[in-house]
């Protein structure tokens, strides 16, 4: 993966076949993962860093993410365990006078495909009450390209295809 640069387009595909598209922040690249969700209104650093989240793609339902930037004395571990990082709106500039890094370069640096807006607490409330056969996992696709070809291969992948 590389750092996905400013207005990088993406596409998030989940198993049901519902696709979004947007543009990312953070690394740029293609990644699995169950979709979970964290209703903090702070820690973003701490959900990050949180070895229990290894391998899941994190909707954040707080309104803005980003705006105290990345400070290492505040992670929970070395380096993210998330495979994926949604947020409905980005801080592009952080505040804390402490921070080193912002949350997009934090994430370019590790390698976490981070998306903003194309989720938000509204339809993270909606696949709460939607029924869903056999299991509660949702497993997404990130995509930072438009190949559709790609994301019909990853469809196949998932099952929903």
């Amino acid at each position: 993966m590389t750092d996905c640069g400013e207005h990088a387009r993406c596409i998030l595909a989940l198993e049901d076949g519902t696709i979004f598209f947007g543009e990312c922040f953070g690394a740029e690249g293609t990644q699995t993962g169950k979709v979970v969700f964290n209703t903090s209104m702070t820690g973003y650093e701490e959900v990050l860093t949180d070895p229990s989240y290894c391998g899941q793609i994190i909707t954040m339902t707080s309104p803005q993410i980003g705006n105290y930037g990345i400070t290492t004395e505040d992670v929970e571990s070395s380096r993210p365990h998330v495979a994926g990082f949604i947020v409905k709106e980005l801080a592009r500039r952080h505040s804390n006078y402490r921070a080193t890094l912002s949350l997009d370069e934090y994430l370019a640096q590790h390698n976490v495909i981070g998306l903003p807006p194309m989720i938000s607490r509204s339809t993270a409330k909606g696949w709460c009450v939607v029924p869903r056969p056999k299991s509660q996992i949702i497993s997404a696709l990130f995509f930072t390209t438009y190949d559709f070809a790609v994301l019909k291969m990853g469809q196949r992948l998932c099952g929903v295809a």
